[in-house]
């Protein structure tokens, strides 16, 4: 009886495993899906609107920077931002030694010249006294002249003194005119000191709210130093900066469209201004357009604004039609009875349909819609 050893029985059993791994393995068949039916729609040049879009800004219609007029130190400061306050409302307080130091210089000089006005104006009436005197002397000593009573000399005294006492008379006159200009002088300067004074309280010049506040107690403030800013609540607008190209566009009364991140739906406007000067940095121009009161508007508010300037002719396919896969966009087409894709760059034509700025020529058609699981290369049967 012929018996085996287990190495024997091992090299056996791998020589079998080697013969059945190098048997060639027998084909399997592979079936292609069925066509699957689409529908096609041509791309066709339409009509479109033109839009132009750019950003904006809200803004108050009304707002007003307050800024010191004269040198001084910020004594107080009465509001915060977001505070409102009334016309007229004291806001900032500035001090000032020197112009107080003035104002109390220029009414000294204001009393000192009412009180030499009794003293300039007796010294009129005595004066006038004394030419009384000496014309009624000088009367009598002509009489007593004539009749040879009195001598010559006499009678050229008597005239000396009246014309002496004329000249008083003059000389007065002038003394009040001189204490007049003086009282004058220094009323014209009082007022121009209480004038200057004023400018150290800063008031509302309207109803509003405080939207920046810059000046701070102690801080010293210069001449044109801005301290606050305050807007006039209730009427805003939209500022949009327009690129100079289409400025020829812009019209007064012309629509456009605001889009606002916290407003569910666009607000249409129309322009009501623009601003003729080109921004030489930027090269655009600001057109500015009314908005609707009513609405919560805060001074900074970003926007999208949107102008339609008319229709053109453009390429278009229903939107149902492009594909988009992260920032590719492509369509399909049907290139002998099997979907191909075309890579599309599209830009916005309207409700339902996009433009199609490149990879397709009027007249081809394309699959629309799309339907789930179509493959590049997918035979397909148009309906």
């Amino acid at each position: 009886m012929r018996t085996y050893s287990i190495s024997q029985a091992l090299l056996a059993a791998a020589a079998l495993m080697l013969g059945a791994c190098t048997k060639p393995a027998a084909p399997v068949a592979v079936s292609e899906p069925p066509p699957q039916s689409v529908r096609v729609s041509p791309a066709q040049l339409t009509d479109v609107a033109e839009i132009y879009q750019a950003t904006g800004t809200v803004r108050a219609v009304t707002r007003s920077t307050l800024a010191a007029q004269v040198m001084g130190t910020v004594r107080r400061v009465g509001v915060a931002v977001g505070d409102r306050v009334a016309a007229g409302q004291v806001l900032v307080t500035l001090e000032a030694p020197q112009l107080a130091s003035a104002q109390a210089q220029a009414q000294a000089a204001v009393a000192e010249a009412e009180s030499a006005v009794p003293e300039a104006a007796a010294a009129i009436n005595a004066a006038r006294s004394q030419v009384a005197l000496a014309t009624a002397t000088h009367q009598r000593m002509a009489t007593l002249f004539g009749k040879a009573s009195i001598s010559r000399q006499e009678m050229d005294e008597a005239e000396a003194r009246l014309k002496q006492a004329q000249t008083a008379v003059e000389m007065a006159e002038a003394r009040r005119q001189q204490v007049e200009a003086r009282g004058n002088q220094s009323r014209q300067a009082l007022d121009s000191a209480r004038t200057i004074s004023s400018y150290l309280t800063l008031r509302a010049p309207f109803a509003g709210v405080v939207t920046e506040k810059i000046a701070q107690p102690g801080q010293v403030a210069s001449p044109g130093a801005p301290l606050l800013t305050i807007e006039q609540a209730g009427t805003y607008e939209l500022e949009v900066a327009v690129d100079e190209a289409r400025a020829a566009a812009m019209k007064p009364g012309l629509d456009m469209q605001a889009t606002f991140a916290d407003l569910p739906q666009p607000v249409t406007v129309r322009v009501t201004s623009i601003v003729p000067a080109i921004d030489p940095a930027s090269r655009t121009l600001v057109v500015r357009a009314l908005l609707p009161a009513g609405s919560v508007w805060r001074s900074g508010q970003f926007a999208q604004a949107e102008f339609r300037l008319g229709s053109r002719r453009a390429l278009t396919v229903p939107a149902s039609a492009v594909v988009t896969q992260g920032q590719l966009q492509f369509v399909y087409t049907t290139d002998a009875g099997r979907a191909a894709s075309r890579m599309v760059t599209t830009a916005a034509a309207g409700a339902g349909s996009v433009e199609v700025l490149s990879g397709l020529t009027p007249g081809e058609t394309v699959v629309n819609p799309v339907p789930a699981g179509l493959q590049d290369g997918r035979r397909v049967v148009t309906q």
